[in-house]
C-alpha cells in the first residue's frame, strides 16, 4: 500500500551544488531522491517555495517535480528536474517616444 512521504523517508540531494542562472534565460536543475524505506512512499504535489522570501521574488518557477504527485518504490532512486528563469528586478522597460 505504501506510506505518505515525510521528512526522513530518504535523502534528497541536488545533482549540482549550484546552478548558473542567467537573467531572462531558462535554467534547469535536478535533484536525486532516494527512498530508504522498505515500503513505497507517496509525496503529494505541493506549492513550491524558494527561501529566503527575498530570493523568491527573483525567480519564475516554470516547471517543477513538486507540481505533480510523486511515488517511489522501496529503495528506489529517481532524478527529478525543474525549470526556472531569473528575473531582472529593478529594470524597467520603458517605451521610447
Amino acid at each position: 500500500m505504501g506510506t505518505r512521504g515525510r521528512a526522513g523517508s530518504g535523502p534528497v540531494r541536488p545533482d549540482d551544488p549550484s546552478v548558473d542562472a542567467k537573467i531572462g534565460s531558462p535554467c534547469i536543475w535536478s535533484n536525486t531522491f532516494t527512498n530508504m524505506s522498505d515500503d513505497s512512499v507517496f509525496f503529494p504535489a505541493r506549492v513550491h517555495s524558494i527561501a529566503p522570501p527575498e530570493a523568491a521574488r527573483e525567480f519564475q518557477l516554470m516547471q517543477c517535480f513538486c507540481f505533480d504527485d510523486q511515488s517511489l518504490g522501496p529503495r528506489e532512486t529517481v532524478k527529478a528536474a525543474g525549470l526556472l528563469r531569473a528575473l531582472a528586478r529593478g529594470r524597467r522597460s520603458t517605451p521610447t517616444s
